[in-house]
């Protein structure tokens, strides 16, 4: 039975909403083999004389004659909610079976926010036989249950079930996690792992009883790995009494390894249930049981299917140059495998098989996409945007994921705010040297970040994540959203080639062609009026031509994206210096081609990408570091600067757009800007070079940046560690010099040509008498 692909809106995501026969058939863990659904219906519905029956002869659960919300004690109205699960269980199989599971209800339960924060458990929850009734804790915990008498409150009841969900995957064993909630007479299912969450349509519990009958029946008697345990993960109890964990990793050629964790390095977060649940530990290697070897680095986190392993990646790009300095250099800024290989599970009933997220939903037709994506089956499995990627305007539902783990023999830590700034800066020179290495054998990285550059023991940079690394020359998969905010490029993030906006060079047109004898409000006004394009009012805004510049290019950019969301085609255009009419520029891509064997999405990831997010890091750590002490004026400059996509592409292609947000800074960072913004003004000239032909855009492209990028971070590095008061008289030389410099900046250029020169003094002399 086809889903219905309504969404409910929680706290981790959207709910994907399902009809109740779907989730019981298609969701649920399968019934034991000794259990017929019907017999069980009809032993509950069975009176014999002078006995009742769990299900009454008016069609309704003992113990519930009235709803719950007509109960008036405020405590009571679920309290004979135990008895149900215990007469399904009694009715179900011979008395040799033992359930797995029992419900308890907790006699202390919590409302509102203070249920995330406290160590409180869910309104009811479902744990094995054995554990103390008194001391139970969220390692213990299974199944979720949250009730509410009244049925207006369903949103807040809804909101502790996906709090106590999340609370519920902190645990490094879980996989996934079923739950429920009751809100007056109306119950709901609910199942979420690492793909998707999906919840089923309300059913009374009270008079419809197949549905709560075959939820229980099969959780009560599901094996361990049916539950969402992970049975490759053992709790180890160490002398201190906290809790170790072994892995066990099954490498690619069948072999097996066991490592114990000492210490988690990264984890998911507290709230998250989607996505690839990213943990990394520092563990060593176990041999029947005793630890042996040195530590090394484990990573346990789930994949989208249809990528290649980040193992096999690393593999293949070795082997694309078996020179020495390559393969010397390879492993200087790479990390090294020991192991890898998916997670494979195995069962009493079942041959081995691999670990996945169920995939119980296709994905979705792509949002605001004039070509809708095919279906799974037309050339695999459907390209995957990562959750933490997606921006809420773009919703993609994602598709089936594989548990994969991977070992690193080198132990690194990672970046982060509170990383002095001439480290950083020394970190991210050396990754250009990584980076190169890795343009140079034809791939590309698509996802550098603050979290993928990690520190040896030695001090030195390594890269690493290439789990979304592709060759150059791949067109198999196409290049969404793929990477992390805000260091992601501005061309990724709008999904367009940039070269509509004007050349970075020159930055003023005033001064050239026959418009040269037209003041530059009046320029840019008639052009806008002739295409309509909006501009504020000629009476208001700072009337330099700079802003001026901006507010044209940030016209063109809203125009294209309101005549693209309405599937017309325009091409914007920009005053020509060689004659008095506009002419149009470029496309800003090729058109989306029709679904005929293949999909051409007309964008493709290149090497100026992985610089450009370099350049965004290097400039996350310039602003981050005097978040602190701004004031709302400059706080609200580093927020657009790294987070609003327009703003954002006109710091990349627009010179002075970027310069212009430095003065938010204080002076002994403005230097280092100043420099990295010289930079920038290179690679904003080589993307409008190299896009002119986007076709022809290679390996090679940007050759050159790489080394002078890692100059640039060197020289940042080296005036980081100038003392305060030198490096400002260096920021206040360097502006000085810029302004004196800059052919642009009429102000500074009439006020010196009125300013008489300075007489030089004549040296003093004595005469002898």
């Amino acid at each position: 039975m086809a889903p219905n692909k309504r969404l409910i809106s929680t706290e981790i995501g959207p709910a994907t909403l399902v009809s109740i026969r779907y989730f019981l058939d298609h969701v649920l863990p399968p019934l034991h083999s000794s259990i017929d659904l019907d017999t069980v219906l009809e032993r509950l519905r069975r009176h014999r004389q002078g006995s009742r029956g769990p299900i009454t002869r008016n069609g309704r659960w003992w113990g519930f004659a009235k709803d719950p919300a007509q109960v008036k004690r405020p405590k009571t109205g679920f309290s004979n909610f135990l008895g149900i699960v215990s007469a399904i269980a009694r009715c179900s199989i011979s008395k040799s079976t033992k359930p797995g599971l029992q419900l308890l209800q907790n006699p202390r339960p919590t409302r509102g926010s203070a249920r995330y924060d406290a160590e409180a458990l869910p309104d009811a929850y479902m744990v094995a036989p054995d554990a103390d009734r008194t001391r139970v804790t969220w390692t213990d915990v299974v199944v979720i249950g949250e009730h509410e008498k009244y049925f207006h409150s369903k949103e807040e009841n809804i909101t502790r079930l996906t709090q106590s969900m999340s609370r519920a995957f902190e645990n490094p064993r879980r996989r996934f996690v079923y739950g429920y909630t009751l809100d007056d007479m109306a119950m709901r299912l609910w199942f979420c792992d690492r793909s998707q969450l999906i919840a089923s349509t309300n059913f009374n519990f009270i008079t419809h009883h197949e549905p709560i009958v075959c939820f229980f029946l099969s959780l009560l008697y599901a094996e361990s790995h049916y539950l969402g345990w992970d049975p490759t993960i053992r709790i180890v109890r160490n002398p201190s009494n906290t809790h170790q964990y072994d892995y066990t990793v099954e490498n690619v050629d069948g072999s097996t390894s066991t490592f114990r964790t000492l210490k988690l390095l990264c984890g998911p977060g507290s709230r998250t249930t989607k996505g690839k649940g990213t943990r990394v530990w520092k563990v060593v290697q176990v041999v029947d049981g005793v630890p042996v070897g040195k530590p090394a680095i484990l990573k346990d986190h789930w994949v989208q299917e249809e990528f290649e392993r980040e193992g096999t990646t690393l593999s293949r790009i070795r082997q694309s140059d078996d020179s020495e300095d390559f393969q010397r250099a390879f492993s200087a800024n790479f990390l090294t495998v020991l192991c890898h290989g998916d997670v494979v599970l195995r069962s009493h009933r079942h041959a081995p098989y691999c670990d996945r997220t169920r995939l119980h939903i296709r994905n979705a037709k792509a949002y605001k996409l004039d070509v809708p994506l095919p279906d799974a089956d037309f050339f695999g499995p459907r390209p995957h945007v990562p959750y933490r990627v997606v921006s809420k305007e773009d919703p993609y539902l994602t598709g089936c994921r594989v548990h994969y783990r991977i070992v690193f023999r080198e132990c690194c830590t990672s970046l982060d705010i509170s990383t002095p700034l001439p480290v950083v800066f020394t970190t991210l020179a050396q990754i250009c040297t990584a980076l190169k290495l890795l343009h140079q054998a034809g791939w590309v990285h698509r996802d550098i970040s603050l979290g993928n550059i990690m520190l040896d023991e030695s001090g030195h940079a390594r890269l690493m994540e290439l789990e979304y690394a592709k060759p150059m020359g791949d067109e198999t998969i196409p290049d969404l959203r793929i990477g992390t905010s805000p260091f992601m490029s501005a061309e990724v993030v709008s999904q367009m080639y940039s070269c509509s906006l004007p050349s970075p060079k020159p930055r003023n047109l005033r001064f050239e062609g026959p418009f040269a004898e037209l003041s530059p409000r009046t320029r840019f006004y008639r052009i806008a009026a002739k295409y309509h394009l909006p501009l504020p009012s000629s009476d208001t805004g700072d009337p330099s031509t700079f802003n001026f510049e901006r507010q044209f290019g940030l016209a063109l950019v809203r125009k294209q994206v309101e005549l693209y969301e309405q599937g017309k085609s325009w091409s914007p255009i920009t005053p020509d210096t060689s004659s008095s009419e506009p002419k149009p520029l470029r496309t800003p891509s090729p058109p989306l081609a029709k679904v005929s064997g293949a999909i051409d999405f007309g964008f493709r990831y290149n090497p100026l990408h992985d610089l450009e997010s370099v350049f965004w890091i290097a400039t996350y750590f310039l602003f981050g570091v005097a978040t602190k002490g701004m004031d709302t004026h400059q706080q609200h400059v580093t927020q657009r600067l790294l987070h609003e996509k327009t703003q954002r592409n006109m710091c990349i292609r627009l010179n002075g757009c970027y310069r212009n947000d430095l003065d938010a800074l204080p002076r002994h960072l403005q230097v280092m800007g100043f420099v990295l913004d010289d930079w920038r003004s290179e690679l904003g000239a080589v993307f409008y070079t190299a896009e002119k032909q986007w076709k022809s855009i290679d390996s090679s492209t940007g050759a050159g940046l790489h080394d002078r990028l890692a100059r640039t971070l060197e020289k940042m590095a080296n005036l980081a560690n100038l003392p305060r008061e030198d490096n400002q008289r260096s920021s206040a030389t360097q502006s000085r010099k810029h302004r004196l410099e800059d052919p642009d900046d009429s102000d500074m250029r009439e006020f010196t040509a009125n300013v008489p020169a300075r007489p030089t003094k004549k040296a003093r002399t004595t005469e002898r008498t």
